[in-house]
């Protein structure tokens, strides 16, 4: 990798899956200017310094906020006005600042179908205003949240005039929001995945914020983990909406 580097400066496409080593990278990687496809494992994604300079990058599977001192900020993903398909962010307890999340410029990557946001240690009570200035484009299909210590949704998650409109995965881990998502309204779901959820004890329409007969149409697959509080799923006027289901676990 490092000959690379230092010969081939205008690059577009680099495929290291069959790399045999250990996934570090020079550091100076982000040399490659030109490059659009960097395929590779997440763990190589990972450790691309100042990745922000390969300004033409169409995929970053996975980032880690400040992994090192300097060259890992979230505006290094600001840069990256190409990027699409999958992105995991890690590490987002060590953002502070509303205008730090903003500099990821996530809601201007209309690209982008699957987006992952995982604080690596829950902190509690705070973060609400960080996931809230994190907001994606509408465009995303799956959504993972993990550990988020806040008390309340983001808006553009948890508000009853529903943004995200064409969410077909939703997976929410270890989070415990007094306003849940209005999963009625997404009319496009396809899978949920409740993991950790602490205070849930029942399902049911209130959950669901509302149904109509659009509701759950797509609907199939569902998934409860780790809910120690929950106890009943109570059926409603509409319950013959999840038709669609092929797995409950």
């Amino acid at each position: 990798l490092p000959s690379i580097v230092s010969r081939f400066y205008h690059l577009k496409f680099l495929d290291v899956n069959r790399w045999g080593s250990s996934c570090s990278l020079p550091k100076d990687i982000c040399r490659l200017e030109n490059l659009r496809h960097f395929v590779a494992k997440k763990e190589f994604h990972s450790n691309v310094l100042e990745v922000g300079k390969m300004k033409f990058l169409l995929e970053m599977k996975e980032f880690h906020v400040k992994k090192e001192s300097i060259g890992f900020e979230l505006g290094e993903l600001g840069k990256l006005e190409d990027l699409g398909g999958e992105l995991n962010i890690h590490g987002l307890e060590n953002v502070t600042t509303r205008q730090e999340a903003k500099d990821a410029k996530l809601m201007a990557k209309r690209n982008l179908v699957e987006l992952g946001l995982v604080w690596n240690s829950k902190q509690e009570s705070t973060g609400d205003d960080i996931l809230d200035s994190i907001q994606p484009h509408s465009n995303i299909r799956r959504l993972c949240i993990v550990n988020h210590g806040g008390v309340v949704g983001p808006s553009w998650l948890c508000s009853h005039i529903l943004y995200m409109k064409n969410l077909e995965t939703l997976h929410l881990e270890s989070v415990s929001w007094a306003n849940l998502p209005p999963i009625g309204q997404m009319y496009h779901l396809r899978k949920l995945k409740l993991k950790n959820i602490i205070g849930l004890s029942q399902i049911g329409p209130d959950f669901f914020g509302g149904t109509t007969e659009k509701s759950f149409t797509h609907l199939k697959e569902v998934e409860f983990c780790d809910m120690p509080e929950l106890v009943e799923w109570v059926g409603g006027a509409n319950c013959h909406l999840f038709s669609r289901l092929e797995k409950i676990s």
